[in-house]
């Protein structure tokens, strides 16, 4: 098992390795390890532009108040979708 979760390790390490600066800049933020800096990079790829702005990226990942509020007051289920 031991050697197994190394493997797995050293596979992140090296896919990560050409994303390096976004990698290391995600974990500066409280909370987020290599393992989830690594899934923020694979869910919204590399190319940030396709957001337009900061607060679509939030909105699309649900972290901005407005998000928030409407997940919030959704029935159970429910997704809020950002426009």
């Amino acid at each position: 098992m031991q050697r197994q979760l190394a493997d797995i390790d050293a596979n992140l390490t090296a896919a990560m390795r050409p994303y390096a600066w976004a990698h290391g800049l995600l974990q500066t933020i409280r909370g987020i390890d290599e393992v989830a800096a690594a899934l923020i990079l694979i869910e919204i790829g590399e190319d940030m532009a396709r957001f337009c702005s900061p607060e679509r990226l939030a909105c699309w990942a649900a972290l901005s108040p407005a998000t928030t509020r409407v997940q919030a007051s959704a029935s159970p289920g429910a997704h809020a979708t950002a426009k």
